[in-house]
């Protein structure tokens, strides 16, 4: 039962997308999101666990650094006179639970996880038919800019789907990967895409003169799109420069988990600081940062170079560029992209598992 409600969800949350005001289609995803792991939890009680997780501290240890943060960020510990949470720590620390939920539900009840990669691949497609239909002007999905994007919403959304679920699609369909690459530097040339592409590709194939002309066709694509990455890193280092120096004056209990989005949606600025991985450390703090540093070293040292290893190793390198964790569509996808890793170190080596 969890393996059809997974396939369900990997399928439609990438597709449905609720478009009109800003805060309408928040409360839309917010909403799905709840409802989907929900659906998950029942699915559940219907199965018997297939594994068993081992090292569960590594998922507790997450879960009591955000009752710190809580208790620390509450207006009632830092003003006495005021008895009121900050509202929107309660709201991603619960987003946070869920995906936790989510990834241990995901682990223990799964079988056969590479039957459920097809999935992923008919979103894509559906995504790119719309895309598609978008740049013939025909909007079934409207755009919230003047890019398609896809079921997305808008280009920048789209390219980073495309990313992060490549290793699956060149896994299911070889011919496929390549369109996804091409259509992630048709319109607004997004990097991510590619860096992808590049990473399966010096995994996959171990003749050493491939991968010596994929270095000399990575500088030379870097060469030829210089400029779009100058831009790029000139519009980002300054916002991670700022969250740094905002990191400085609190860095036991960092900002607060959804401090960075509270802060620039009341300057009508982005909402993120387009690098998940640093938003994390900048809003949980120093122990969150010694968390993710033991996680990412538990994750390196069980790399094998599977394409389960590879896709989480393209969700955490187009984390430091893109606000990957606040796309809210993709969550599903990035639970279980983080899930199948796990499920297949637990299924290799039962005694030694990651989590």
């Amino acid at each position: 039962m969890v393996n059809k409600a997974v396939s369900i969800l990997l399928l439609l949350s990438p597709v449905l997308y609720k478009y009109g005001m800003k805060d309408c289609s928040l409360l839309f995803e917010d909403y799905m999101f709840f409802i989907g792991t929900v659906v998950l939890f029942v699915s559940s009680l219907m199965n018997n666990p297939v594994r068993e997780l081992s090292q569960k501290w590594i998922i507790i240890s997450f879960a009591g650094l955000f009752l710190f943060n809580v208790f620390i960020h509450s207006a009632m510990f830092l003003n006495p006179g005021e008895s009121v949470i900050k509202p929107y720590i309660i709201k991603y620390g619960r987003s946070a639970m869920l995906f936790i939920i989510g990834i241990v539900i995901m682990v223990r009840y799964i079988e056969n996880v590479e039957s459920l990669y097809k999935y992923i691949v008919y979103a894509v497609i559906i995504n790119l038919l719309v895309f598609d239909l978008q740049r013939l002007q025909w909007f079934v999905v409207p755009c919230h800019d003047t890019l398609p994007g896809g079921c997305m919403g808008n280009f920048a959304r789209l390219s980073t789907y495309l990313a992060i679920t490549l290793p699956f699609v060149y896994h299911c369909s070889i011919y496929l990967a390549p369109v996804c690459v091409v259509t992630s530097l048709l319109i607004d040339p997004q990097l991510g895409c590619l860096m992808s592409a590049f990473i399966i590709v010096f995994f996959q194939f171990k003749n050493q003169y491939v991968r010596y002309g994929l270095i000399v066709l990575a500088l030379s694509l870097i060469g030829y799109f210089y400029i779009d990455i100058f831009k790029s890193f000139a519009t980002r280092l300054p916002k991670w420069g700022q969250g740094i120096n905002m990191l400085l004056i609190s860095p036991v209990s960092g900002l607060g988990f959804g401090a960075i989005g509270e802060l620039t949606q009341n300057l009508n600025e982005h909402s993120t600081i387009s690098n998940s991985i640093l938003q994390l450390i900048l809003e949980g703090g120093i122990f969150v940062c010694f968390w993710l540093f033991y996680t990412l070293k538990e994750f390196f040292k069980r790399f094998d170079f599977s394409i389960e290893a590879i896709a989480v190793l393209v969700l955490l390198l187009n984390s430091c560029f893109e606000y990957v964790f606040e796309i809210k569509p993709l969550w599903f996808t990035l639970i279980f992209t983080i899930s199948a890793f796990i499920i297949k170190q637990i299924d290799k080596r039962p005694k030694n598992v990651f989590c």
